[in-house]
């Protein structure tokens, strides 16, 4: 029997509570994958700069204040009412390790560069699509230099490590980004008030 891990991530848009039991799921849902753990390190230097790496939030906790500060300011008009605590809060829910959920960052040195999560939900309204790439964030002085295409790259590396067939995004302004990159328009809707693009990628190759 495959449980989901317990506990509630919210990286800044809507996460659903996991603390119930759930069956019979896919091994992505239990942090199992057959080839094993992505490490840390694993793939983690970004554009040829050695001190810049991407690694697990749960390594690097004391960013999390942060970083909470980064997607407040970003996504806080999503979300009327939400705090600083409440959002530092949510990030600790999301601090696994190749499973769902899970967040990497990007450092240099002991700088905060940006974050991608890897969350079951990140619409209340699609709670039939999962899991989702959420949370990709770029601090200004670090965009155009292919950061947040290095974040993508290693939520979608972590996805097909845990067999996940398919990835799915919401934005209400990067979808050509995103199309720039192997993502899909799945819809476009209104979400809390704004016209949002749903977008999917199949991560799982044909002979994974």
């Amino acid at each position: 029997m495959l449980r989901l891990k317990g506990g509630s991530c919210d990286p800044g848009l809507p996460v659903v509570d996991t603390a119930g039991d759930i069956t019979i799921e896919p091994a992505w849902r239990a942090g199992v994958s057959k080839r094993g753990v992505i490490r840390s390190g694993l793939s983690n230097k970004l554009l040829g700069v050695k001190s810049m790496l991407i690694e697990y939030l749960s390594d690097r906790v004391d960013l999390i204040p942060e970083l909470a500060e980064l997607h407040l300011a970003e996504w806080g008009h999503l979300r009327p009412g939400q705090t600083l605590e409440s959002r530092i809060a949510a990030l600790n829910g999301c601090l696994g390790k190749a499973e769902v959920p899970s967040t990497v960052i990007a450092t240099d040195g002991d700088q905060l560069v940006g974050s991608a999560l890897l969350v079951e939900h990140d619409m209340s309204t699609r709670k039939d699509l999962s899991p989702w790439l959420a949370g990709v964030l770029v601090k200004p002085k670090f965009r155009k230099a292919g950061v947040a295409t290095a974040l993508i790259q290693r939520i979608e590396a972590e996805a097909s490590a845990l067999k996940v067939p398919r990835l799915y995004l919401y934005t209400d302004k990067e979808s050509g980004f995103y199309a720039k990159r192997g993502w899909s328009e799945l819809e476009a809707c209104e979400y809390r008030g704004i016209l949002v693009t749903i977008m999917s990628k199949a991560v799982l190759g044909p002979t994974q």
